[in-house]
């Protein structure tokens, strides 16, 4: 029982369509493709075009996902898009220099991060591990496209350098096969992290890694 409270609880594909949905401003309507887009991004909700070829509104999502790989410069540029959208009309947005540059880069670097995936990770049963531990930069790339070049799978695990020598796991359902049954935030709880039902993270000791990416995998495996 979550008793009384002013605002708005619903179950939705995006938070940002429980704030549309609550406020209901006329002078929202000129976010309505902006906003069936992010329902889509926000709930994994696409396609195997939208991972291999976005376009639109999909691909400036990639642009504003901080998995994509854009480095430090996302913060700046994330904050700075934020106001810009109150300002002009929305084609504008994606016609921007700073939005197309981003994108065209997502474009431009896709075949580079496919050979990396390949070259870095492999399928053991239902689950993907990939290991970038070794990379010190990778290009940029939308994290579903993984997925996409081992269909049978149900998630991945993906271990990548963290701070102070650390290793990150981060660990996610496939948008394609969605037969896994595990809790991935529960299942990274265990490991001091955290994350919902279909994604999570956490961060290990590198000393202790190996060990428990094999224990992370074997539970994502027996899928219980």
């Amino acid at each position: 029982d979550i008793g009384e409270f002013k605002g708005r609880f619903e179950v939705a594909p995006s938070a940002a369509r429980v704030i549309y949905n609550h406020y209901k401003r006329p002078e929202f309507a000129r976010f309505d493709e902006l906003m069936t887009a992010t329902d889509r991004v926000d709930a994994a909700q696409l396609t195997k075009e939208d991972v291999t070829d976005p376009k639109g509104w999909i691909l400036l999502a990639y642009t504003l996902d901080p998995r994509t790989g854009f480095g430090p410069e996302f913060q700046k540029y994330f904050r700075w898009l934020v106001e810009y959208v109150k300002e002009v009309p929305m084609q504008k947005v994606l016609d921007h220099p700073e939005v197309r540059k981003r994108c065209d880069r997502v474009k431009q670097e896709r075949d580079e991060f496919v050979a990396l995936l390949k070259q870095h990770s492999h399928a053991d049963g239902t689950v993907i591990f990939t290991d970038f531990r070794g990379q010190k930069e990778t290009p940029v790339g939308n994290r579903f496209l993984v997925y996409t070049l081992h269909p049978q799978a149900n998630c991945e695990v993906r271990a990548f350098k963290g701070k102070a020598g650390n290793v990150v796991l981060a660990c996610g359902h496939s948008i394609f096969n969605r037969t896994c049954n595990v809790n991935v935030g529960s299942l990274m709880a265990q490991y001091g992290g955290g994350g919902h039902a279909g994604a999570g993270t956490c961060q290990v000791p590198a000393d202790t890694a190996d060990a428990w990416i094999e224990e992370i995998v074997n539970t994502l495996k027996a899928n219980k």
